[in-house]
Order: C-alpha cells, then structure tokens, then sequence
C-alpha cells in the first residue's frame, strides 16, 4: 500500500478528532447548524457527542424490551425478557423461533416476513406495496425524537437546500443490538443514488467491546477508493480489509451520534471503548434522506408508522414504484433465523393495512414532529423551537412558503388544483424545480 496514503489516513483521523466531535448542546443556531455539514462534506462522517443523556438511555433500553415483548407476544412468552441483557442472549440464540429475528450477523430487529404471495398491501400511487410490522421505527425511533426536539431538529434541518427547502423524511428503519456472538460486521460502504440525498444516522445508545467505526474519508480518501467503487451500483458493497484502513477508523463512545454519507467505510471491530463492561451494543439507526413522494402517500406512511407498520424490508412486488425507490432498508432473509408466524397474526396485519387506507382523521392527530420526520414540511410555528434556530431567516421564509402550499395541495388520492398566492406559487416552484433536478446515476464519486 501507498505511504503516502497511510499517512493522509493518519492525519485524518487526527484532524478529525480535533474537528468532527461536536457536542449536540452548541448546535444552536444557523452557524453550527453549517458547521455540522461542513465537517460532514470534509469528512464523510461527524460526530455530535451527548446526543442523549444517561436517563435518556435507560428510557431507550426500557422502551426496546417492552416494544419487543410485545411484538412476541403470547405466541412465544419463553423469548420474553426483563432486561436489554436477556433480550439480546435470547435473540443470538440461533435456530429458537422467537416470533420476530435478530439477523444472525448484525443483530438487527425486523419481523420474518410472511410468503410474498402473502404479504398485505396498502396502495402508494396506484401500485399495491408490501407492509409488515416494525414497532422498532415508531414506538422507539421516532417516539424518541419526539421526546427529544433538539435532536429531532438537527437530524429534519441536515441537509436541506440552501434556500430552506426541505423535503427529508426519516428514513424507515429499526434498531440494533449487537453482542460479541454476533460476528462483526465487515468493512463495507452503502451506495445510495444522488437523487435521495442520503445522510446516515447511528445513535450509539450504549457501546460494548464491539464497536462500530467510520474511516474519515477527504478527497484525497475518495481518490484512494474510487478503483474499488467505479463499478458498484447501489447497495451494501464489502470492501476487502487491505483496502478499508482499519487501523485509521474512528469510533464513537456511547451516548454519540454518527452522521455519515453515501459511500464512507464502516464495519465493526473491538475499539476498546467499553467504559461500562456493557454484554451488548445498543444502537438506533436514525437516517434521513430526500423524496418525492406525492403528499398523500407521505401522510399515508406516518399514518402506516403509527400503526406500526412500514414498507416491507424483504419484499418488493414493484421494484421500479417510486415507493419502492424511495426504501432505504433492504434485506434478504438469508441470514435469518426462521420462525412460524400464526395465521391470525396475517389477519391482524391485513386490518391495520386495510384501515391505513383511510388516514385522513388519523393524520389529524398526528404531532407535527411526526408529520415533519414523514417528508411533510410543518409551518415553524407548529414545531419545536428547536427547529426555528437552525435556520438562517430567509430559510425559515421559504420553508413556511413551502409548508402553506403542501397545505393547500394535500388531496386523498390525488392532486387538486388550488387558488394559491404568488409566495405559494413561488415555494411550489422551487419544490418542482428541486425534483427534477436530480442525478439518476447511483455511483459514488
């Protein structure tokens, strides 16, 4: 291997030790909010350090086992547990059928799909998309950022255009609990296309002796793997360890953060930060990236989420639907441990599927940190104060704008033409023009 390129991954890491770790508390204002993204276009990754506080972990790790037990159900009470430990010795418990899955890699928390053939729908833009349970999202993602606006704010105002745009949605996912039986999870990058704006997120809710770490990747790094990425389409890609740098990654302590973009390596590996002699990582995966889904179909999703249901992870009956374009978290069922799922599960599945049809009253009640988290601009006002801060005032102008014509637009199955103002008319264009202004090649440069 080239020295001169170790010694650019040394001087990386050292510079973005010094740079990269900012504490959640300063950012408070447009400057910090930049800052942020800043270091996230120097670096590929950031760290935003205390993100939670020590109770807030404790709410976390309750809220995960009482979420899971009652995704169990009475269908398998002997999985049922009583700490965040026995949960995560239950679900490496390889071959037990558990009611729901812990990849045998990763440890991450999906349900096992039913057969595809089988699988209920809801109708997103006229293609029928596979739902499945994924209380993970709802009940432990976004019920933390409900709770906790300053977060919520920093990972809804990330990323916008310049002119305060903002068209991002958390992106559906679910959380990780990873013990030292799980292998580590390779040196690898995920390709998302340009047209998503894809930033992810990882709060490290508790570390263990297995960590996961990012490579500070500046252009000189981009220029380094650019041979090994030239030919990979979207997706997970592994990267061979003579090639990932290992030695050069960085790893956060519990309680951070990590925001990283399209295309940084990342895996797992002992780093040693296990200060609490915690058996297992606790981890929530908290992405954002940008859609164009219509309106109605974002308000149908939160609707879904709060239902507890999400866009099948494993199953696509329509790869090509802008639904299904719009699904960050993929999967195969490969590496998962099998289970039976009773046919009146399917059924009660089928009714919240069937009742998410008609979202209009529920979407009412919604919070509008939930709406906004859906892909749904919420005028400031409504929002945490949080989130007013963060933004430069011409932003908040144009993201007010923006959120008054979604306003006016949202129909139930279509768009409706509407008498708007020349400020609506103006936001509504920009939004238009920044949907068609996107690149559809999904190669990272």
């Amino acid at each position: 291997m080239d020295l001169e390129i170790l010694k650019i991954a040394k001087r990386n890491r050292e510079d973005f030790e010094r740079e990269a770790l900012i504490p959640l508390e300063d950012i408070d204002c447009p400057e910090q909010l930049e800052r942020v993204n800043l270091m996230l276009k120097k670096y590929g990754v950031v760290f935003i350090t205390d993100a939670i506080n020590a109770q807030q972990v404790k709410e976390i790790h309750d809220n995960l086992v009482n979420t899971t037990n009652a995704c169990v159900g009475t269908n398998y009470p002997s999985m049922q547990s009583n700490s965040i430990h026995d949960l995560a010795c239950k679900l490496t418990a390889v071959g037990k059928a558990t009611g729901i899955i812990a990849d045998k890699k990763s440890g991450m928390l999906n349900v096992f799909p039913f057969r595809k053939d089988e699988t209920p729908t809801i109708n997103l833009q006229n293609s029928q998309e596979p739902v499945d349970l994924n209380p993970w999202y709802s009940q432990i993602n976004l019920d933390l950022l409900e709770r906790h606006p300053k977060l919520a704010a920093l990972l809804g105002c990330l990323g916008i255009d310049n002119s305060g745009l903002c068209t991002r949605k958390l992106s559906e996912d679910s959380a990780k609990i990873a013990t030292l039986k799980n292998p580590p999870t390779p040196a690898h990058v995920d390709i998302y296309s340009r047209r998503h704006e894809r930033i992810q997120a990882c709060l490290h809710v508790s570390s263990s002796y297995k960590e996961l770490g990012y490579l500070p990747t500046t252009t000189e790094i981009r220029q380094y793997l650019k041979p090994h990425l030239d030919n990979q389409t979207s997706g997970f890609r592994p990267i061979p360890e003579a090639v990932a740098l290992p030695q050069f990654w960085v790893a956060p302590r519990a309680r951070t953060l990590a925001l990283w973009s399209s295309g940084v390596i990342h895996g797992e590996q002992n780093f040693g930060l296990n200060l609490e002699k915690n058996p297992c990582a606790v981890r929530l995966y908290l992405g954002t990236h940008s859609t164009d889904l219509a309106l109605s179909d974002l308000a149908k999703l939160s609707v879904a989420a709060h239902r507890n249901l999400t866009i099948s992870r494993f199953h696509k009956l329509n790869p090509i639907t802008p639904a299904q374009l719009n699904k960050m978290s993929t999967g195969s069922t490969g590496q998962f441990t099998k289970c039976s799922r009773t046919a009146i599960e399917r059924q009660q599945l089928v009714e919240l599927a069937r009742a998410t049809e008609s979202w209009e009253e529920e979407w009412k009640t919604l919070s509008s940190t939930r709406k906004q988290l859906a892909g749904f601009t919420q005028p400031l006002s409504e929002l945490p104060s949080e989130f007013s801060r963060l933004l430069r005032s011409d932003q908040q102008r144009v993201w007010n704008e923006q959120a008054s014509v979604n306003r006016k637009t949202i129909q139930k199955d279509n768009y409706q033409p509407q008498e708007i103002g020349i400020a609506d008319l103006s936001a509504a264009l920009l939004t238009h023009q920044r949907r068609l202004n996107f690149d559809l090649s999904t190669r990272w440069q």
